[in-house]
C-alpha cells in the first residue's frame, strides 16, 4: 500500500541479456536509492522464445518462481504479446538488486531485453 501524500514518477528499468547458445547466465538489476520501486507490469523481448527465466529479490530474499519458467509460461497468450500485466505490484526497496537468471534452450544465441515498467516512490 502507498502512503498518503507520496510523490510517484513513471518509470522503466531496462535489463539487456545476450545469452550464447544453451548459455545459462546470472544477471543483477540494482534499483536506484533515491527511491522505491513499485513494478506493474513486465516486458520481455527475446530473439528466440526458447528462454527461461527466474528472479530473485535480494532485499525480501524471496524468488519469484520456484525454478527456471520458460518465456511462453510468463506471457499471457504464448508470446504474441510481450507484456505481462501482473495481477499484483511488486514492490522493490531502493538499493535492492534483482536477480535475473535466464537461460537459453534453442542452441542460438538469443538477445533479450526486459523492461520492469512501474514507478518510482519518494
Amino acid at each position: 500500500m502507498i502512503s498518503q501524500g507520496s510523490n510517484k514518477q513513471f518509470y522503466i528499468y531496462v535489463v539487456d541479456i545476450n545469452l550464447l547458445g544453451n548459455q545459462i547466465l546470472d544477471t543483477a538489476l540494482e534499483i536506484s536509492g533515491d527511491a522505491d520501486f513499485v513494478i506493474t507490469k513486465i516486458s520481455i523481448t527475446a530473439t528466440s522464445k526458447q528462454v527461461n527465466f527466474r528472479f530473485f529479490d535480494t532485499g525480501s530474499s524471496r524468488e519469484w518462481t520456484n525454478g527456471l519458467i520458460n518465456l511462453e509460461n510468463l506471457t499471457p497468450d504464448g508470446f504474441q504479446r510481450n507484456m505481462i500485466e501482473l495481477p499484483e505490484h511488486l514492490k522493490l526497496a531502493k538499493k535492492t538488486t534483482l536477480k535475473i537468471t535466464a537461460q537459453d534452450t534453442s542452441g542460438s544465441p538469443n538477445s533479450i531485453q526486459i523492461a520492469f515498467v512501474g514507478y518510482k516512490i519518494f
